[in-house]
């Protein structure tokens, strides 16, 4: 069974030990995760399953949230860093792009792709992307792509390209 940072076992959320009068630790694990003590610090080594909202300020440092807009250029850079969801709208066709800093945690990467009111261009999708989609060439069409961080940084589609 995985151990946490404060060396007592994990349970599985919902069991009879979850936040149980018998573990005190995880009593007050449940109290971070409910929002009634705050607790900083904490390192998990395992998996911790949570069904319901988690409001958490930092998991493996500052998720960033919000739409990130890729400028057009011929090589477009997405970093993780700044978002987890990009749009880039296509006035030209991209040769080359890049996707990094990528980290395994609790995230999804999204893709958005736009043609401009021409259509017709291409884009190439970063080396380190896996199994992604063909996107739409029509004029004012937008292409939608999720996507999981693997272990080495890469990215990994979750499900099929989406069209509108």
């Amino acid at each position: 069974m995985p151990q946490t940072s404060l060396g007592f076992n994990q349970p599985i959320v919902g069991s009879p030990n979850w936040g149980g009068p018998t573990n005190a630790n995880w009593a007050l694990l449940n109290q971070f995760l409910t929002g009634a003590l705050p607790l900083t610090g904490l390192n998990v080594n395992g998996n911790v399953v949570i069904s319901g909202s988690l409001t958490a300020g930092t998991i493996n440092g500052v998720i960033p949230a919000g739409l990130v807009t890729v400028p057009f250029g011929a090589n477009p850079i997405f970093n993780a860093a700044t978002g987890l969801s990009f749009k880039i709208t296509l006035t030209g066709d991209v040769a080359s792009s890049s996707f990094t800093n990528g980290a395994v945690g609790p995230s999804v990467i999204a893709f958005r792709i736009v043609q401009d009111g021409t259509g017709g261009h291409a884009f190439t999708w970063p080396s380190n992307v896996r199994n992604a989609g063909d996107i739409n060439p029509g004029a004012n069409s937008r292409s939608l792509q999720l996507f999981a961080v693997d272990t080495d940084g890469s990215l990994d589609a979750i499900g099929p390209m989406m069209y509108s």
